[in-house]
């Protein structure tokens, strides 16, 4: 039943006049306890698999093309990640048409700031107006100045202008007219701000007054950039109304969404290869934190996890199909302080953090899942209710020993992962803060262990849809090793005291005949059987799974028994 809620969700396409909730999904099976679970490893095997892979990697790439669409669905922006959702508007204005005014969507709906703007991958600079001070957006000319000026009793004339002054440019000089016998000041200096400039003449000249020359340096920008971060209240028509009156009316506010208003001035030399394309560094959506009963911005994965499922154009569920304590467990680890080792020593860092921009018109069960992935996780349905927790140990519950056995199946054990899907070496992909956001490799997980025991080796490529710097890359990777090489799963049929026991639960499993005192697994999977009873599917699970090693130093944390060979 999991696999057909997940063809169901595959093959769904959400648009914003009609939204395929999770819990519609969930609905539509026979069994109101059915579980769909993924866990880290899983789902990237899955995805690796899929045709959708190819296109979901592009995804980190299309968050930094510009596309002049009008009807394209908007993006939801999480954390801090850089991003441009295309242009909603273009038009030419001025005497010779020469300022072309676009409206660039950066996110469809209110983001907490803009901190950066890019045109063509690189960082401009705009001053307190907008306007571009980089080059070649931002062009230097040259006009000469000259003014007539009193000469002190110390021989020495100055000029101050509120424009910049050009070293080199300057020279000053007394004379009749005539062109002989004219007297030039001895030395110049300009200031170090640029607007003063000063003559020394040797005052045994007696002059009282000199003629000076200069070039003074006035800068024009090409282009201008003004934030909108989507705040109630926006509108841009007030703007764009009087450049287009033919074109824009009051009723096109730009209201809800944020965005840029550009201008950018013809010039050749300004902008050779035409258009540039710009894009954002945003602080994404403010998001409730039931913990605190503040709304404001977060880079916690758990509370961005909590906010698309409640997204009306994202898993449209309702409050009360949370597992609210799960969430709020979950992000709890995520904010945990944990000290990194790095190549430059150690660097402290909240255990886990996402950045992520997410397509309102892509498959939102396989966001979520991108979301939970960077806090190494696991997302799934229980009892009606979403459940996540984070890549964290969890101590057990409660001990199931042989009284809890029901006897109406057989207890089925699979002892590892099947040899094609073993993984020794994880190759991340993610769009790195480091480089201006942008998608790249990050540097490869190998554990030399595993490939000692496995003889030679496995290596998988991954994107990381959610993480944005190195050190978490690392550590979700080395999770998912390490719970994957621990990877012994049992089925278990329990009498009625299993009842109480919910997904994600971690129990202490005692079972001499397997060899099993008090081996710790964790429930993955959870039904009714149907002669009775309660079936739990279980895998095996250790603190030191969730332990930041880049060494891999011990092969099995979970030995399978404690029976002889």
């Amino acid at each position: 039943m999991p696999e057909t809620i997940a063809a169901y969700i595959a093959s769904a396409t959400l648009t914003e006049a009609s939204v395929l909730t999770f819990n519609q999904i969930l609905a539509m099976t026979y069994v109101a306890t059915t579980v769909a679970v993924v866990a880290a490893n899983d789902y990237q095997r899955k995805k690796a698999a899929s045709s959708a892979r190819d296109a979901y990697n592009a995804s980190l790439e299309d968050r930094l093309t510009m596309t002049a669409t009008t009807n394209q669905a908007r993006s939801r922006v999480y954390g801090r990640v850089r991003n441009t959702d295309g242009i909603l508007f273009k038009g030419t204005h001025g005497a010779n048409s020469e300022i072309y005014t676009l409206v660039v969507a950066l996110a469809g709906h209110e983001v907490d700031a803009i901190e950066k703007i890019y045109f063509n991958d690189v960082e401009v600079t705009l001053d307190a107006y907008g306007y571009v001070q980089t080059a070649p957006y931002n062009k230097t000319n040259a006009n000469s100045k000259v003014q007539n000026l009193v000469v002190n009793g110390a021989g020495v004339a100055t000029v101050t202008v509120p424009g910049f002054i050009i070293a080199g440019s300057v020279s000053a000089s007394w004379g009749n007219g005539s062109g002989e016998g004219d007297i030039s000041a001895d030395s110049y200096t300009v200031s170090p701000d640029g607007h003063t400039a000063t003559a020394q003449f040797n005052p045994a000249h007696g002059l009282a007054a000199c003629t000076m020359i200069w070039q003074e340096a006035s800068a024009a920008s090409k282009a201008r950039v003004r934030q909108y971060t989507g705040a109630p209240g926006q509108d841009l028509s007030t703007v764009l109304q009087p450049m287009f009156p033919s074109l824009i009316t009051s009723a096109h506010k730009f209201a809800g969404m944020a965005c840029l208003l550009v201008d950018l001035e013809y010039d050749t030399d300004a902008f050779p290869t035409g258009v540039p394309s710009i894009t954002a560094l945003l602080r994404g959506a403010k998001v409730l934190d039931t913990r605190t009963g503040i709304t404001a911005w977060t880079e916690n994965p758990s509370l961005i996890a909590r906010d698309w499922s409640l997204y009306a154009n994202g898993g449209a569920c309702a409050v009360d199909d949370l597992a609210e304590a799960s969430f709020i467990a979950a992000a709890n680890a995520c904010d945990t302080s944990q000290v990194f080792a790095v190549s430059s020593g150690s660097v402290t860092l909240p255990l886990y953090t996402c950045g992520i921009v997410c397509s309102t018109d892509a498959n939102p069960w396989g966001t979520m899942q991108e979301i939970v992935e960077s806090m190494a996780g696991k997302v799934g349905w229980a009892g009606g209710l979403l459940r996540v927790v984070a890549g964290v140990y969890r101590a057990p519950v409660l001990t199931i020993t042989e009284d809890w056995l029901g006897g109406q199946e057989a207890i089925q054990i699979v002892p590892e992962v099947a040899t094609d899907e073993a993984v020794n070496i994880y190759r991340p992909s993610i769009a790195d803060a480091a480089q201006d956001y942008i998608a790249v490799p990050a540097p490869e997980v190998r554990a030399t262990s595993y490939i000692t025991a496995d003889g030679r080796e496995l290596s998988s490529e991954i994107t990381l849809g959610g993480v944005t710097d190195t050190t978490h890359a690392q550590h979700v990777c080395g999770v998912m090793l390490r719970n994957a090489r621990n990877g012994l799963t049992a089925t278990l049929p329990c009498n009625l005291r299993a009842y109480s026991l919910e997904l994600f639960d971690v129990v202490a499993v005692t079972l001499p005949r397997f060899g099993w005192e008090t081996k710790q697994f964790e429930v993955v999977d959870w039904r009714f059987s149907l002669s009775g009873g309660v079936v739990l599917i279980v895998k095996e699970t250790a603190a030191a799974i969730y332990t930041p090693d880049a060494s891999f130093a011990v092969l099995d944390y979970t030995p399978n028994t404690a029976l002889p060979d």
